[in-house]
């Protein structure tokens, strides 16, 4: 009911798509990754020197991936969680991508930023439009009522309303993917 018109076919393209963007994800350049990066997994504490660290605990979900795929926690994660609001998910993504790209060249990494953009924004695509629907699908029907409550503190109606703003992202990043792709010849 809430995926029609102009939505609906971005979606359909999107997942007509989707083994395009696995093959491009698979062609980026490789880093180990958390892939849990979201703000309930991040904590502060002081280390040496009385100076504060930045902590990742769960490392469940850790493996290789495309550069930029690790920030797709951080932000939609994030959102998907409500401790960032899904409608202004692309803010989010506005204001850390930069600090990405600094930290990976204060690590001496000399790369094309372009290739960092591609993997975050088709990694968001293929999270947030192709597997997230899905996850929506079941977190908003009634026999997860209590602990999408407990979890997010929002269920069925209400909570699809929340993250509904977070497929629009979605398909607004695997539109950015496509001009990447073709930007960088890798469609």
């Amino acid at each position: 009911q809430y995926i029609v018109g102009e939505m609906r076919k971005r979606y359909d393209q999107l997942w007509i798509e989707r083994e395009r963007f696995y093959r491009v994800l698979e062609a980026l350049p490789q880093t180990f990754s958390h892939f849990d990066s979201q703000s309930r997994n991040l904590l502060v504490r002081q280390g040496t020197n009385a100076q504060d660290e930045l902590v990742l605990i769960d490392w469940a979900w850790c493996g290789l991936g495309p550069l930029g795929a690790e920030l797709y926690a951080l932000v939609t994660m994030s959102a998907t969680l409500l401790d960032w609001p899904p409608s202004a998910v692309a803010q989010l993504d506005t204001a850390v991508f930069g600090q990405y790209l600094h930290g990976l060249r204060a690590a001496g990494w000399l790369g094309d930023a372009d290739s960092v953009r591609l993997g975050y924004v088709a990694w968001v695509a293929v999270w947030l439009g192709v597997v997230f629907p899905n996850i929506v699908a079941l977190w908003c029907t009634p026999e997860y009522h209590s602990a999408a409550l407990g979890f997010v503190g929002a269920a069925e109606d209400d909570l699809y309303r929340q993250w509904l703003p977070l497929l629009s992202y979605a398909l607004d990043c695997a539109d950015e993917a496509r001009l990447l792709m073709y930007k960088l010849d890798l469609s």
